[in-house]
């Protein structure tokens, strides 16, 4: 985090994230637990975690979150919601839920929104995994906010046609769209993709194939979705698997939205070895 915000401290790393830094600001880390053999590591997020709060911001206004508290148990994290502690939580967490007051339009779907983004949240965080998705050929950073609205779980919120639209066309151009959506109401500080370990096919719910041992940074989730796309995409090759690249239409309508480039000769790359 110090390499790549080039500041001197994890305090100053921290801080610099932020547009305008304050002790009281809340930020949510939505982290992906989907598969709980290839989820978003909780010693990554309790790490982040650590680092935010050594930079001033309080245990209470910080969230590690996805859809349900049971794909978080299952993947190794600790339910908690007590006064001065992080929290970690689900959606489906009692006094939470969706919010819908209104709902949101991804392309001609209505759509709510996890009230711990519209409710709980000045800034966010974004914990993805490095694995495949057999519909948009990875599922990173852009595809974990599919965890910020209301699905299978509870498919009557939106209605299973709409369900079923918002991943027509390999989720293109709803996956772009949504964060999109999202973006504009709570503003990303750090995508974080967690490639200890790697996905090559059968996402997003199969196994890990490979050890990548590798953790990328970037405060563009096209960028970094794309990155984590070669890499996938090389693992493939390797072992005689079709290409991906042209599946994976949502990173071009990403940088279309001006969410970041799919380009990287744009991207100016830091690599660490530690």
């Amino acid at each position: 985090l110090m390499e790549f915000t080039g500041q001197p401290t994890v305090k100053e790393a921290v801080i610099s994230l932020f547009p305008k830094f304050r002790n009281d600001l809340r930020v949510s880390m939505k982290v992906n637990t989907a598969s709980d053999t290839i989820p978003s590591h909780p010693i990554i997020a309790d790490t982040m975690a650590n680092c935010l709060v050594e930079a001033g911001l309080q245990p209470d206004n910080i969230i590690i979150w996805e859809r349900e508290e049971g794909t978080l148990q299952s993947s190794g994290y600790q339910i908690v919601n007590e006064l001065g502690k992080v929290k970690v939580i689900g959606t489906n967490t009692p006094g939470y839920g969706y919010d819908e007051r209104r709902s949101e339009k991804v392309h001609g779907v209505s759509v709510y929104l996890s009230s711990i983004l519209t409710q709980h949240s000045d800034y966010q965080i974004n914990l993805g995994v490095m694995k495949h998705h057999w519909f948009t050929g990875a599922a990173v950073c852009m595809k974990n906010h599919y965890g910020s609205i209301p699905l299978l779980e509870k498919p009557m919120a939106i209605g299973p046609y709409d369900i079923l639209q918002l991943h027509l066309n390999a989720c293109d151009p709803y996956m772009g769209e949504l964060y999109a959506t999202i973006e504009e109401k709570v503003p990303t500080v750090l995508c974080v993709c967690d490639g200890l370990l790697g996905a090559y096919n059968n996402g997003p719910l199969g196994p890990p194939q490979w050890v990548q041992n590798e953790i990328l940074l970037s405060n563009d989730p096209v960028a970094i979705d794309t990155l984590a796309l070669y890499r996938i995409e090389k693992k493939r090759r390797e072992i005689g698997l079709p290409p991906l690249l042209n599946k994976a239409m949502f990173v071009r309508t990403g940088a279309q939205l001006d969410l970041g480039t799919n380009n990287p000769a744009n991207m100016e790359m830091i690599r660490r070895s530690l």
